[in-house]
């Protein structure tokens, strides 16, 4: 007659769906997106990502001709199909294909983080997008900390290597105004992680 009390605590190195780092992204409201491996060479080089090597041999068409080397501009190509949207909080945990196939997450940030009623909106900024990656990774019992780095994707004056307990994982900052001009979106946060 009673259902059992049945608590599960995923253990990262055996969480092989990501569903603790899935739930804690929900927490701190981003949604999670789904999108094909396969882009043009084109896309890759309107997004100033790493050009493929893997060239697939029967194409679905034109654009769907390689196998991506990033996940960013599936995030980008998704928000520029939900630009009516005032504000954005996206993510995807999917495989790329460089040189090796590895798994990587990527986040996106646009518009006000909370709307405001009597106060004028907050806007999402380089640090509110920072703080809530500070938060996940404390939740996790991490360290994280980021250092200037230059990246051709982002922009030249807020872009930063992501170090996660010492070691670095990736890259954060805002995207590069010229790409952000290319897909009509307002000033845009993007962080991609191994």
């Amino acid at each position: 007659e009673t259902i059992p009390t049945m608590k599960f605590v995923p253990d990262l190195t055996t969480d092989v769906t990501h569903r603790q780092l899935r739930y804690l992204l929900a927490n701190v409201g981003f949604q999670e997106i789904l999108s094909y491996v396969f882009m043009s060479d084109g896309e890759l080089a309107k997004l100033n990502a790493p050009a493929s090597s893997a060239k697939l041999v029967s194409p679905q068409g034109a654009e769907r001709s390689v196998l991506r080397t990033a996940l960013y501009p599936s995030l980008i190509q998704a928000a520029a199909l939900n630009h009516a949207l005032s504000s954005l909080a996206l993510f995807e945990i999917g495989r790329v294909f460089n040189d090796t196939e590895t798994e990587r997450l990527a986040l996106l940030m646009s518009g006000p983080t909370a709307k405001g009623e009597w106060q004028a909106d907050q806007k999402t900024d380089f640090y509110t997008f920072k703080g809530l990656l500070e938060k996940i990774a404390k939740t996790l019992g991490a360290t994280f900390a980021v250092e200037p780095r230059e990246v051709p994707y982002l922009h030249p004056g807020v872009s930063a290597a992501v170090l996660w307990n010492g070691q670095d994982i990736g890259m954060i900052g805002q995207l590069h105004p010229e790409i952000a001009a290319r897909y009509e979106l307002e000033t845009t946060y993007i962080a991609e992680l191994l």
